[in-house]
């Protein structure tokens, strides 16, 4: 072989390592893309079920089953300005471990999860969950990972 088909076999070599790449960049922007949908959809069902229940607040657990959820802080007042009612109406609860650490006004995870959440929107006068104040109308208990009874 002359010179001339030495160095096209390199070139060759190049393109071809070169789409490799492209494809593998493709690929794992696609996974990482559907990866966030997931979150995404995860949250969006948190979300209306935490709605629902405010706007139920019969005393029947709801169990929102298999949603992904992120690292973060879920706080009693920010669940509040979702569901439209105050911090203080709401009680927190969760399994302790190293993914969920229940503070005394939030829970914090860790790393992504994939978990239950059971949410419970009853009558302060008719509490079987919570110990509202009895300013709220009605009181919601969200617990992460920890089956109600």
């Amino acid at each position: 072989m002359d010179e001339r088909g030495q160095a096209f076999a390199v070139f060759k070599l190049l393109i071809g390592s070169i789409l490799a790449m492209m494809i593998l960049i493709i690929i794992f922007g696609a996974i990482t893309y559907l990866d966030q949908i997931k979150i995404d959809i995860s949250k969006e069902r948190f979300y209306a079920a935490l709605i629902d229940a405010t706007n139920q607040p019969n005393g029947q657990i709801l169990i929102v089953s298999d949603i992904y959820l992120d690292s973060t802080r879920y706080s009693r007042n920010a669940l509040g300005a979702k569901m439209g009612i105050e911090g203080e109406c709401i009680e927190l609860d969760s399994i302790e471990n190293e993914i969920f650490m229940l503070r005394s006004e939030s829970v914090e995870i860790t790393r992504r999860q994939l978990t239950d959440v059971y949410i419970v929107c009853e009558p302060v006068d008719d509490s079987d969950f919570g110990n509202y104040p009895d300013s709220c109308g009605f009181g919601c208990f969200i617990s992460f990972a920890k089956e109600l009874d």
